[in-house]
Protein backbone atom coordinates (compact mmCIF):
# COMPACT_ATOMS: atom_id res chain seq x y z
CA UNK A 1 0.00 0.00 0.00
CA UNK A 2 2.56 2.26 1.02
CA UNK A 3 4.17 2.22 -3.17
CA UNK A 4 0.96 3.21 -4.68
CA UNK A 5 0.86 6.64 -6.37
CA UNK A 6 -1.07 9.34 -5.67
CA UNK A 7 -3.32 9.27 -9.00
CA UNK A 8 -4.30 5.41 -7.29
CA UNK A 9 -4.85 6.51 -3.95
CA UNK A 10 -7.24 9.82 -5.21
CA UNK A 11 -9.40 7.39 -7.45
CA UNK A 12 -10.01 5.07 -4.77
CA UNK A 13 -10.68 8.50 -2.59
CA UNK A 14 -13.31 9.65 -4.92
CA UNK A 15 -15.09 6.01 -4.96
CA UNK A 16 -15.39 5.85 -1.38
CA UNK A 17 -18.16 7.14 0.95
CA UNK A 18 -17.75 8.64 4.11
CA UNK A 19 -17.66 5.26 6.44
CA UNK A 20 -15.55 3.97 3.21
CA UNK A 21 -12.81 6.54 4.54
CA UNK A 22 -13.05 5.92 8.25
CA UNK A 23 -11.83 2.43 7.34
CA UNK A 24 -9.29 3.07 4.70
CA UNK A 25 -7.84 5.33 7.64
CA UNK A 26 -7.20 2.41 9.41
CA UNK A 27 -5.79 0.52 6.58
CA UNK A 28 -1.81 2.08 6.67
CA UNK A 29 -0.30 5.06 7.47
CA UNK A 30 -0.15 6.21 3.39
CA UNK A 31 -4.19 6.05 3.40
CA UNK A 32 -4.05 7.92 6.53
CA UNK A 33 -1.66 10.81 5.39
CA UNK A 34 -3.19 11.12 1.98
CA UNK A 35 -6.79 11.69 3.21
CA UNK A 36 -5.74 13.93 6.41
CA UNK A 37 -4.16 16.45 4.04
CA UNK A 38 -5.61 19.43 3.15
CA UNK A 39 -4.88 19.47 -0.28
CA UNK A 40 -7.19 16.74 -0.37
CA UNK A 41 -10.13 17.98 1.03
CA UNK A 42 -12.03 19.02 -2.74
CA UNK A 43 -12.06 15.35 -3.92
CA UNK A 44 -13.55 14.26 -0.33
CA UNK A 45 -17.04 12.55 0.34
CA UNK A 46 -19.62 14.51 1.84
CA UNK A 47 -20.24 13.31 5.44
CA UNK A 48 -24.24 14.21 4.75
CA UNK A 49 -24.75 13.88 9.00
CA UNK A 50 -28.10 15.64 10.21
CA UNK A 51 -27.15 15.95 13.54
CA UNK A 52 -24.30 15.30 15.88
CA UNK A 53 -24.55 14.46 19.97
CA UNK A 54 -21.57 15.18 21.83
CA UNK A 55 -21.89 13.71 25.65
CA UNK A 56 -19.55 13.71 28.83
CA UNK A 57 -21.17 10.91 30.70
CA UNK A 58 -20.74 11.00 34.65
CA UNK A 59 -17.66 8.44 34.11
CA UNK A 60 -16.13 10.51 32.52
CA UNK A 61 -16.21 9.14 28.96
CA UNK A 62 -17.27 10.49 25.85
CA UNK A 63 -19.65 9.50 23.32
CA UNK A 64 -19.91 11.29 19.86
CA UNK A 65 -22.60 9.97 18.08
CA UNK A 66 -23.48 11.09 14.43
CA UNK A 67 -26.63 10.99 12.87
CA UNK A 68 -27.71 10.10 9.35
CA UNK A 69 -31.16 9.98 7.84
CA UNK A 70 -30.39 7.62 5.45
CA UNK A 71 -27.41 5.58 7.15
CA UNK A 72 -28.68 5.64 10.78
CA UNK A 73 -26.39 6.38 13.70
CA UNK A 74 -22.33 5.74 14.19
CA UNK A 75 -20.82 6.06 17.47
CA UNK A 76 -17.61 6.69 18.51
CA UNK A 77 -16.60 6.18 22.69
CA UNK A 78 -13.79 7.52 23.69
CA UNK A 79 -11.50 7.69 26.82
CA UNK A 80 -10.55 11.53 27.27
CA UNK A 81 -12.13 14.68 26.32
CA UNK A 82 -9.23 15.59 23.45
CA UNK A 83 -9.28 12.18 22.02
CA UNK A 84 -13.49 12.81 21.48
CA UNK A 85 -12.16 16.53 20.01
CA UNK A 86 -9.51 14.86 17.90
CA UNK A 87 -12.07 12.28 16.13
CA UNK A 88 -14.71 15.41 16.05
CA UNK A 89 -12.53 17.35 14.28
CA UNK A 90 -11.26 14.42 11.91
CA UNK A 91 -15.40 13.84 11.00
CA UNK A 92 -16.15 17.52 10.69
CA UNK A 93 -14.17 18.23 7.91
CA UNK A 94 -15.85 15.59 5.82
CA UNK A 95 -19.37 17.18 6.59
CA UNK A 96 -20.07 19.33 3.73
CA UNK A 97 -23.65 20.22 4.03
CA UNK A 98 -25.05 21.63 7.19
CA UNK A 99 -26.09 19.86 10.09
CA UNK A 100 -29.63 20.72 11.28
CA UNK A 101 -28.45 20.30 14.59
CA UNK A 102 -25.19 20.04 17.06
CA UNK A 103 -26.29 19.11 20.63
CA UNK A 104 -23.45 19.79 23.63
CA UNK A 105 -24.87 17.41 26.86
CA UNK A 106 -22.56 17.81 29.93
CA UNK A 107 -23.54 14.89 32.19
CA UNK A 108 -21.05 15.40 34.72
CA UNK A 109 -21.25 19.06 35.74
CA UNK A 110 -18.80 18.42 38.36
CA UNK A 111 -16.29 18.40 36.19
CA UNK A 112 -14.69 21.85 34.66
CA UNK A 113 -12.85 21.61 31.21
CA UNK A 114 -13.30 23.53 28.31
CA UNK A 115 -13.83 22.67 24.79
CA UNK A 116 -10.61 22.95 22.77
CA UNK A 117 -10.97 23.43 18.88
CA UNK A 118 -8.23 23.97 16.24
CA UNK A 119 -8.36 27.34 14.93
CA UNK A 120 -10.06 26.28 11.56
CA UNK A 121 -12.52 24.45 13.11
CA UNK A 122 -16.17 26.25 11.96
CA UNK A 123 -19.72 24.56 12.58
CA UNK A 124 -22.25 24.74 10.30
CA UNK A 125 -25.23 23.58 11.68
CA UNK A 126 -29.00 25.34 12.08
CA UNK A 127 -29.14 24.88 15.45
CA UNK A 128 -27.06 24.34 18.79
CA UNK A 129 -28.20 22.84 22.26
CA UNK A 130 -26.32 23.30 25.03
CA UNK A 131 -27.45 21.22 27.88
CA UNK A 132 -25.86 21.11 31.38
CA UNK A 133 -22.80 23.47 29.96
CA UNK A 134 -21.49 26.33 31.89
CA UNK A 135 -20.12 29.53 30.69
CA UNK A 136 -16.68 28.87 29.34
CA UNK A 137 -17.98 25.44 27.23
CA UNK A 138 -20.64 27.51 25.91
CA UNK A 139 -18.46 30.48 24.76
CA UNK A 140 -15.61 28.13 23.53
CA UNK A 141 -18.42 26.11 21.60
CA UNK A 142 -20.34 29.08 20.13
CA UNK A 143 -16.87 30.57 18.65
CA UNK A 144 -16.76 27.87 16.08
CA UNK A 145 -20.37 28.20 14.87
CA UNK A 146 -20.78 29.48 11.60
CA UNK A 147 -23.14 32.33 12.16
CA UNK A 148 -24.15 32.30 8.55
CA UNK A 149 -26.11 29.15 9.13
CA UNK A 150 -26.81 29.41 13.28
CA UNK A 151 -30.70 30.04 13.71
CA UNK A 152 -31.61 28.20 16.91
CA UNK A 153 -30.32 28.65 20.43
CA UNK A 154 -31.18 26.25 23.12
CA UNK A 155 -29.63 26.01 26.23
CA UNK A 156 -30.74 24.45 29.62
CA UNK A 157 -28.36 24.73 32.86
CA UNK A 158 -28.27 24.68 36.32
CA UNK A 159 -25.18 26.64 35.83
CA UNK A 160 -25.70 30.89 36.40
CA UNK A 161 -24.58 31.90 33.06
CA UNK A 162 -23.00 35.30 32.34
CA UNK A 163 -24.94 36.82 29.63
CA UNK A 164 -22.99 40.27 28.71
CA UNK A 165 -20.11 37.67 26.91
CA UNK A 166 -22.66 35.82 25.05
CA UNK A 167 -24.46 38.19 23.75
CA UNK A 168 -22.08 39.94 21.98
CA UNK A 169 -21.14 36.96 19.90
CA UNK A 170 -21.86 36.88 16.26
CA UNK A 171 -24.01 33.79 16.65
CA UNK A 172 -26.03 35.28 19.14
CA UNK A 173 -26.83 38.33 17.54
CA UNK A 174 -27.46 36.44 14.08
CA UNK A 175 -29.62 33.60 15.51
CA UNK A 176 -33.35 33.76 15.26
CA UNK A 177 -34.69 31.88 18.05
CA UNK A 178 -33.48 31.72 21.55
CA UNK A 179 -35.41 28.81 23.69
CA UNK A 180 -33.26 29.37 27.42
CA UNK A 181 -34.86 27.11 30.01
CA UNK A 182 -35.05 26.00 32.98
CA UNK A 183 -32.81 28.74 34.07
CA UNK A 184 -33.49 32.61 34.44
CA UNK A 185 -31.88 34.75 32.06
CA UNK A 186 -30.32 37.91 32.81
CA UNK A 187 -30.15 40.26 30.25
CA UNK A 188 -31.14 43.69 28.91
CA UNK A 189 -34.08 43.38 26.58
CA UNK A 190 -32.00 45.40 23.79
CA UNK A 191 -30.49 41.63 23.21
CA UNK A 192 -34.10 39.82 22.88
CA UNK A 193 -35.47 41.83 20.13
CA UNK A 194 -34.37 40.36 17.02
CA UNK A 195 -35.77 37.26 17.91
CA UNK A 196 -38.30 35.72 16.03
CA UNK A 197 -39.19 33.32 18.31
CA UNK A 198 -38.73 32.69 22.22
CA UNK A 199 -39.13 30.95 25.11
CA UNK A 200 -37.54 31.63 28.05
CA UNK A 201 -37.52 32.79 32.15
CA UNK A 202 -36.87 35.68 33.92
CA UNK A 203 -36.34 36.61 37.95
CA UNK A 204 -38.97 39.08 37.03
CA UNK A 205 -40.61 41.20 34.53
CA UNK A 206 -42.38 44.82 34.92
CA UNK A 207 -45.25 46.56 33.15
CA UNK A 208 -42.23 48.84 31.53
CA UNK A 209 -40.64 45.70 30.77
CA UNK A 210 -43.77 44.20 28.39
CA UNK A 211 -44.43 47.72 26.87
CA UNK A 212 -40.94 48.18 25.43
CA UNK A 213 -41.07 44.90 24.02
CA UNK A 214 -44.41 45.94 22.60
CA UNK A 215 -43.04 48.16 20.95
CA UNK A 216 -40.15 46.40 19.31
CA UNK A 217 -42.81 43.19 18.43
CA UNK A 218 -45.56 45.50 16.76
CA UNK A 219 -42.52 47.00 14.42
CA UNK A 220 -40.64 43.99 13.52
CA UNK A 221 -41.06 42.31 10.09
CA UNK A 222 -40.36 38.86 11.27
CA UNK A 223 -41.61 38.82 15.13
CA UNK A 224 -43.63 35.27 15.85
CA UNK A 225 -44.08 34.19 19.49
CA UNK A 226 -42.52 35.15 22.56
CA UNK A 227 -43.07 32.72 25.62
CA UNK A 228 -41.73 34.04 28.96
CA UNK A 229 -42.53 33.32 32.78
CA UNK A 230 -41.45 35.59 35.38
CA UNK A 231 -40.91 34.27 38.70
CA UNK A 232 -42.04 38.01 40.33
CA UNK A 233 -44.55 40.44 38.52
CA UNK A 234 -47.02 42.62 40.32
CA UNK A 235 -47.29 45.30 37.87
CA UNK A 236 -50.42 44.24 36.65
CA UNK A 237 -52.44 47.59 37.72
CA UNK A 238 -49.44 50.32 35.82
CA UNK A 239 -50.12 47.42 32.83
CA UNK A 240 -54.01 48.71 32.92
CA UNK A 241 -52.65 52.35 33.04
CA UNK A 242 -50.21 51.66 30.26
CA UNK A 243 -53.08 49.74 28.07
CA UNK A 244 -56.41 50.08 29.38
CA UNK A 245 -58.83 47.10 30.98
CA UNK A 246 -57.76 43.70 29.28
CA UNK A 247 -60.19 41.48 27.08
CA UNK A 248 -60.78 38.77 29.25
CA UNK A 249 -60.22 35.30 27.86
CA UNK A 250 -59.99 31.63 28.57
CA UNK A 251 -56.18 31.83 28.64
CA UNK A 252 -56.03 35.04 30.62
CA UNK A 253 -55.89 38.57 30.43
CA UNK A 254 -55.12 40.02 26.55
CA UNK A 255 -54.69 42.71 24.63
CA UNK A 256 -54.54 42.94 20.76
CA UNK A 257 -52.12 46.16 18.80
CA UNK A 258 -51.69 46.80 15.91
CA UNK A 259 -48.73 46.18 13.88
CA UNK A 260 -46.66 48.07 11.24
CA UNK A 261 -47.38 45.37 8.80
CA UNK A 262 -51.24 46.62 8.58
CA UNK A 263 -52.20 42.20 7.91
CA UNK A 264 -51.02 41.08 11.49
CA UNK A 265 -52.13 41.59 15.06
CA UNK A 266 -50.50 41.48 18.29
CA UNK A 267 -51.88 39.71 21.28
CA UNK A 268 -50.21 39.77 24.07
CA UNK A 269 -51.81 36.87 26.90
CA UNK A 270 -50.80 37.76 30.76
CA UNK A 271 -51.74 34.84 32.94
CA UNK A 272 -50.72 35.82 36.49
CA UNK A 273 -51.09 32.58 38.71
CA UNK A 274 -47.97 30.92 40.68
CA UNK A 275 -45.92 30.81 37.78
CA UNK A 276 -46.74 34.61 36.00
CA UNK A 277 -47.08 33.36 32.05
CA UNK A 278 -46.66 36.11 29.38
CA UNK A 279 -46.72 35.45 25.98
CA UNK A 280 -46.72 37.23 22.49
CA UNK A 281 -47.46 36.27 19.26
CA UNK A 282 -48.76 37.33 15.81
CA UNK A 283 -51.34 37.05 13.59
CA UNK A 284 -53.20 37.74 10.70
CA UNK A 285 -55.48 40.45 11.44
CA UNK A 286 -58.42 38.43 10.03
CA UNK A 287 -58.53 36.17 12.46
CA UNK A 288 -59.31 38.95 15.05
CA UNK A 289 -61.99 38.03 17.67
CA UNK A 290 -65.55 39.57 16.88
CA UNK A 291 -65.44 42.91 18.88
CA UNK A 292 -62.08 43.22 19.94
CA UNK A 293 -60.69 46.56 20.04
CA UNK A 294 -57.38 47.34 18.42
CA UNK A 295 -55.03 49.32 20.64
CA UNK A 296 -51.95 51.54 19.04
Amino acid sequence: MDLLPNRVLLTIFENCDFKDVLELRKVCRRFRNFIDDPENLKFSPDAKFCGIDLTVNENQKIDLSFHSEEDGSILMKNDSLDSAMRDLEKVLRFQQSKLTYFTLNINFPQKSFTLVFSGSTNIKTESVRFLGCNQNQIMSFLSHLDPNYLRKVYTSSDFKLEMSKIVETIQWKSADELYWRPQEISVSLDHLGHFSRLKVCFKTLSATDLDFLKNIYTKSSKFLEFDAYSKEFSDFEHLETLWGPPKIQSDGNCWFFKCSNRKNVLRIQCNFCELNFIKFFVFEKSDIPTGTVLLL
